[in-house]
Protein backbone atom coordinates (compact mmCIF):
# COMPACT_ATOMS: atom_id res chain seq x y z
CA UNK A 1 0.00 0.00 0.00
CA UNK A 2 2.82 2.33 0.96
CA UNK A 3 4.60 1.61 -2.33
CA UNK A 4 1.43 2.36 -4.29
CA UNK A 5 1.10 5.72 -2.55
CA UNK A 6 4.73 6.57 -3.31
CA UNK A 7 4.22 5.61 -6.96
CA UNK A 8 1.09 7.76 -7.19
CA UNK A 9 2.87 10.70 -5.57
CA UNK A 10 5.76 10.28 -7.98
CA UNK A 11 3.41 10.26 -10.98
CA UNK A 12 1.55 13.28 -9.62
CA UNK A 13 4.80 15.22 -9.04
CA UNK A 14 5.99 14.35 -12.53
CA UNK A 15 2.72 15.56 -14.02
CA UNK A 16 3.00 18.86 -12.14
CA UNK A 17 6.61 19.32 -13.30
CA UNK A 18 5.61 18.53 -16.88
CA UNK A 19 2.75 21.00 -16.56
CA UNK A 20 5.10 23.78 -15.41
CA UNK A 21 7.51 22.96 -18.24
CA UNK A 22 4.69 23.07 -20.80
CA UNK A 23 3.42 26.37 -19.38
CA UNK A 24 6.90 27.84 -19.66
CA UNK A 25 7.17 26.72 -23.29
CA UNK A 26 3.78 28.22 -24.09
CA UNK A 27 4.41 31.48 -22.26
CA UNK A 28 7.91 32.14 -23.67
CA UNK A 29 6.72 33.03 -27.21
CA UNK A 30 3.96 35.21 -25.74
CA UNK A 31 6.46 37.12 -23.58
CA UNK A 32 8.81 37.50 -26.54
CA UNK A 33 6.02 38.82 -28.78
CA UNK A 34 4.95 41.25 -26.06
CA UNK A 35 8.51 42.52 -25.68
CA UNK A 36 8.89 42.93 -29.45
CA UNK A 37 5.62 44.87 -29.56
CA UNK A 38 6.82 47.16 -26.74
CA UNK A 39 10.12 47.77 -28.56
CA UNK A 40 8.27 48.58 -31.78
CA UNK A 41 5.94 51.03 -30.03
CA UNK A 42 8.81 52.82 -28.28
CA UNK A 43 10.72 53.08 -31.55
CA UNK A 44 7.62 54.51 -33.26
CA UNK A 45 7.38 57.16 -30.53
CA UNK A 46 10.89 58.34 -31.40
CA UNK A 47 10.16 58.16 -35.14
CA UNK A 48 7.06 60.37 -34.80
CA UNK A 49 9.09 63.07 -33.05
CA UNK A 50 11.80 62.78 -35.72
CA UNK A 51 9.35 63.19 -38.63
CA UNK A 52 7.76 66.16 -36.85
CA UNK A 53 11.30 67.64 -36.69
CA UNK A 54 11.12 67.82 -32.91
CA UNK A 55 14.77 66.87 -32.77
CA UNK A 56 15.50 67.83 -29.17
CA UNK A 57 12.71 65.62 -27.80
CA UNK A 58 13.55 62.89 -30.33
CA UNK A 59 17.19 62.85 -29.20
CA UNK A 60 16.20 62.49 -25.54
CA UNK A 61 13.86 59.58 -26.30
CA UNK A 62 16.48 57.99 -28.57
CA UNK A 63 19.07 57.99 -25.79
CA UNK A 64 16.61 56.36 -23.38
CA UNK A 65 15.57 53.82 -26.00
CA UNK A 66 19.15 52.83 -26.86
CA UNK A 67 20.09 52.42 -23.19
CA UNK A 68 17.49 49.66 -23.05
CA UNK A 69 18.11 48.23 -26.52
CA UNK A 70 21.67 49.13 -27.62
CA UNK A 71 21.63 46.46 -30.35
CA UNK A 72 18.61 48.02 -32.14
CA UNK A 73 19.98 48.92 -35.59
CA UNK A 74 17.12 51.15 -36.78
CA UNK A 75 17.08 52.97 -33.45
CA UNK A 76 20.82 53.61 -33.67
CA UNK A 77 20.61 54.93 -37.23
CA UNK A 78 17.64 57.11 -36.30
CA UNK A 79 19.63 58.66 -33.43
CA UNK A 80 22.51 59.32 -35.84
CA UNK A 81 20.07 60.89 -38.32
CA UNK A 82 18.77 63.21 -35.60
CA UNK A 83 22.33 64.35 -34.93
CA UNK A 84 22.94 64.65 -38.68
CA UNK A 85 19.96 66.94 -39.25
CA UNK A 86 21.00 69.10 -36.30
CA UNK A 87 24.44 69.32 -37.97
CA UNK A 88 26.23 67.49 -35.17
CA UNK A 89 28.15 65.45 -37.73
CA UNK A 90 30.96 64.20 -35.48
CA UNK A 91 28.48 62.85 -32.94
CA UNK A 92 26.41 61.20 -35.67
CA UNK A 93 29.52 59.50 -37.05
CA UNK A 94 30.60 58.33 -33.59
CA UNK A 95 27.17 56.78 -32.89
CA UNK A 96 27.37 54.59 -35.98
CA UNK A 97 31.03 53.64 -35.55
CA UNK A 98 30.39 52.60 -31.94
CA UNK A 99 27.57 50.35 -33.13
CA UNK A 100 29.89 48.72 -35.70
CA UNK A 101 32.46 47.98 -33.00
CA UNK A 102 29.87 46.28 -30.79
CA UNK A 103 27.49 44.61 -33.24
CA UNK A 104 29.02 44.69 -36.72
CA UNK A 105 28.15 46.57 -39.89
CA UNK A 106 25.20 46.53 -42.27
CA UNK A 107 24.54 48.19 -45.66
CA UNK A 108 21.94 50.51 -44.09
CA UNK A 109 24.40 51.66 -41.45
CA UNK A 110 27.26 52.07 -43.96
CA UNK A 111 24.97 54.09 -46.24
CA UNK A 112 24.25 56.56 -43.47
CA UNK A 113 27.91 56.77 -42.48
CA UNK A 114 28.62 57.71 -46.08
CA UNK A 115 25.77 60.24 -46.09
CA UNK A 116 27.07 61.93 -42.94
CA UNK A 117 30.58 62.22 -44.37
CA UNK A 118 29.57 63.18 -47.92
CA UNK A 119 28.18 66.58 -46.83
CA UNK A 120 31.58 67.51 -45.39
CA UNK A 121 33.88 68.60 -48.22
CA UNK A 122 37.00 67.34 -46.49
CA UNK A 123 35.45 63.90 -45.82
CA UNK A 124 34.10 63.03 -49.27
CA UNK A 125 36.84 60.49 -49.93
CA UNK A 126 35.96 58.75 -46.65
CA UNK A 127 32.31 58.67 -47.74
CA UNK A 128 33.35 57.01 -51.02
CA UNK A 129 35.03 54.21 -49.07
CA UNK A 130 31.78 53.38 -47.26
CA UNK A 131 29.69 53.50 -50.43
CA UNK A 132 32.17 51.25 -52.23
CA UNK A 133 32.13 48.88 -49.27
CA UNK A 134 28.38 48.47 -49.87
CA UNK A 135 29.00 47.74 -53.55
CA UNK A 136 31.56 45.07 -52.66
CA UNK A 137 28.70 43.04 -51.18
CA UNK A 138 25.89 44.35 -53.43
CA UNK A 139 27.19 45.59 -56.81
CA UNK A 140 23.67 46.52 -57.94
CA UNK A 141 22.89 48.82 -55.02
CA UNK A 142 21.43 51.80 -56.90
CA UNK A 143 21.58 54.15 -53.90
CA UNK A 144 25.31 53.62 -53.46
CA UNK A 145 25.94 54.22 -57.19
CA UNK A 146 23.83 57.37 -57.10
CA UNK A 147 25.63 58.78 -54.06
CA UNK A 148 29.05 57.99 -55.52
CA UNK A 149 27.89 59.83 -58.65
CA UNK A 150 26.91 62.87 -56.56
CA UNK A 151 30.37 63.00 -54.98
CA UNK A 152 32.09 62.68 -58.36
CA UNK A 153 29.88 65.47 -59.70
CA UNK A 154 30.79 67.75 -56.78
CA UNK A 155 34.45 66.97 -57.39
CA UNK A 156 34.06 67.93 -61.07
CA UNK A 157 34.65 64.34 -62.26
CA UNK A 158 31.68 64.50 -64.60
CA UNK A 159 32.32 61.43 -66.76
CA UNK A 160 32.71 59.22 -63.70
CA UNK A 161 29.58 60.77 -62.21
CA UNK A 162 27.60 60.00 -65.35
CA UNK A 163 28.68 56.34 -65.30
CA UNK A 164 27.50 55.99 -61.70
CA UNK A 165 24.19 57.71 -62.48
CA UNK A 166 23.61 55.33 -65.38
CA UNK A 167 24.29 52.34 -63.12
CA UNK A 168 21.81 53.74 -60.61
CA UNK A 169 19.18 54.16 -63.33
CA UNK A 170 19.18 50.37 -63.88
CA UNK A 171 16.96 50.21 -60.79
CA UNK A 172 14.47 52.50 -62.50
CA UNK A 173 14.44 50.11 -65.46
CA UNK A 174 13.58 47.25 -63.10
CA UNK A 175 10.70 49.26 -61.60
CA UNK A 176 9.53 50.10 -65.10
CA UNK A 177 9.23 46.40 -65.93
CA UNK A 178 7.41 45.73 -62.63
CA UNK A 179 4.79 48.41 -63.34
CA UNK A 180 4.36 47.30 -66.95
CA UNK A 181 3.79 43.69 -65.84
CA UNK A 182 1.41 44.83 -63.09
CA UNK A 183 -0.57 46.89 -65.61
CA UNK A 184 -0.97 43.83 -67.88
CA UNK A 185 -2.26 41.72 -64.99
CA UNK A 186 -4.67 44.46 -63.90
CA UNK A 187 -6.00 44.64 -67.45
CA UNK A 188 -6.65 40.87 -67.45
CA UNK A 189 -8.35 41.17 -64.08
CA UNK A 190 -10.37 44.17 -65.32
CA UNK A 191 -9.00 46.45 -62.60
CA UNK A 192 -9.07 49.61 -64.69
CA UNK A 193 -8.07 52.14 -62.02
CA UNK A 194 -5.08 50.11 -60.86
CA UNK A 195 -4.07 49.45 -64.47
CA UNK A 196 -4.08 53.20 -65.15
CA UNK A 197 -2.02 53.86 -62.00
CA UNK A 198 0.67 51.34 -62.99
CA UNK A 199 0.76 52.68 -66.56
CA UNK A 200 1.24 56.22 -65.25
CA UNK A 201 4.11 55.13 -62.99
CA UNK A 202 5.67 53.15 -65.84
CA UNK A 203 5.53 56.28 -68.02
CA UNK A 204 7.29 58.32 -65.32
CA UNK A 205 10.10 55.76 -64.98
CA UNK A 206 10.45 55.59 -68.76
CA UNK A 207 10.96 59.37 -68.90
CA UNK A 208 13.50 59.23 -66.06
CA UNK A 209 15.50 56.51 -67.82
CA UNK A 210 15.51 58.43 -71.08
CA UNK A 211 16.67 61.59 -69.29
CA UNK A 212 19.57 59.73 -67.65
CA UNK A 213 20.86 58.40 -70.97
CA UNK A 214 20.65 61.66 -72.97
Amino acid sequence: MKNKILILLSIFSGAIAAGFALSALLLFPLEKNLKNKQIKMQFQDVSVLYYRRQFKEAAQKSRSFLKKYPEHLEGTVLYAKIKFFTRDFSHAEAILKDYIKCFGESPYLLMWLGNILSVQRDRMDDALLYYRSILNHDPDNHSAHYRIGKIYEQKGMLRKALIEYQKASAFEAELLRIHESSAKLCKKLKLKEREALHLKKAELFQKAIQANFK
